[in-house]
């Protein structure tokens, strides 16, 4: 079983991104579910920012998870940002700035899942090998694959 064998992830959820904030980036990445979540981007939107205001999901080495539960949301959906050139300053714990944004939502009634994934997309993150096939892939169908296969 691989991390996302219950969740959506296809080459229209990766995105390379330049010369955004973390905002707009989270904008950007969510309006990538738009089938998934219908008209409610906006709304995935703001639980996402509403998340963000709390503490900052970017976890250091230039890693940022932003994440949102939503009520109206049956399943999960993940989206990933790779900036290619710079980077994004989402005050990082070590100050670094992201490089990586996976963005998660799903629903509100199934928060021992919902942990797992998000622990689960921090731990392949965290891996130093697989971060770089990642930052260095210029292909969205490889990138895919690289979390299909962990």
């Amino acid at each position: 079983m691989t991390v996302l064998e219950d969740y959506i992830l296809d080459e229209k959820g990766v995105l390379f991104l330049e010369n955004v904030s973390y905002e707009e980036a989270i904008k950007t990445l969510v309006k990538t579910m738009s089938d998934r979540v219908g008209d409610k981007c906006d709304q995935v939107i703001e639980k996402v920012l509403e998340r963000e205001s709390v503490v900052s999901t970017a976890i250091g080495k230039g890693i940022a998870i932003p994440h949102g539960r939503c009520p109206f949301l049956l399943d999960f959906s993940l989206a990933i940002g790779i900036v290619k050139e710079g980077g994004i300053f989402w005050n990082a714990l070590d100050g670094e700035q992201v490089k990586i944004i996976c963005l998660i939502a799903g629903p509100e009634n199934n928060p021992t899942r919902y942990l797992s994934f998000l622990s689960s997309v921090t731990s392949i993150l965290k891996e130093e090998v697989l971060r770089m096939k990642i930052l260095n892939e210029t292909d969205k169908k490889n990138i895919v694959n690289i979390f299909r296969s962990c």
